[in-house]
């Protein structure tokens, strides 16, 4: 599931016009050059069906993007919520039926001078 969101997060026309594949897991590598996008699993929750097979998941992801200014990582938030909001993807065998945005926070790291914008999504596949 992860594959196919970052295959499209590094194909979407948008996203690649500000950040073009500046995607990483988990953490900002040091030095890179922003606007930049780091992306997590939070969690999964599998949803069984009627007939006890695992059906359906619902992950909940975090998307955070960075920024030297504040307007550099809204901006870039604002287009990842476009690009994602209620989108179905299909990636070598993976079917990503839903995304939706559950939440926002803004914050900045001092260490790195950087601001990130965080979004999570829950993301049914």
């Amino acid at each position: 599931m992860i594959r196919a969101l970052v295959y499209f997060l590094q194909n979407n026309a948008d996203i690649k016009s500000i950040a073009p594949y500046r995607i990483y897991p988990v953490v900002l590598p040091e030095g890179q050059p922003t606007p930049s996008l780091t992306y997590q699993r939070i969690a999964s929750i599998h949803l069984p069906s009627l007939d006890s097979t695992i059906g359906m998941t619902r992950t909940r992801i975090q998307i955070d993007a960075w920024g030297r200014t504040y307007g550099d990582a809204d901006e870039l938030r604002k287009v990842v919520i476009q690009a994602l909001s209620g989108r179905t993807i299909n990636y070598e065998g993976t079917h990503i039926q839903n995304i939706l945005p559950l939440s926002d926070m803004d914050m900045f790291d001092h260490d790195a001078v950087l601001y990130q914008a965080r979004t999570e999504f829950y993301i049914f596949h």
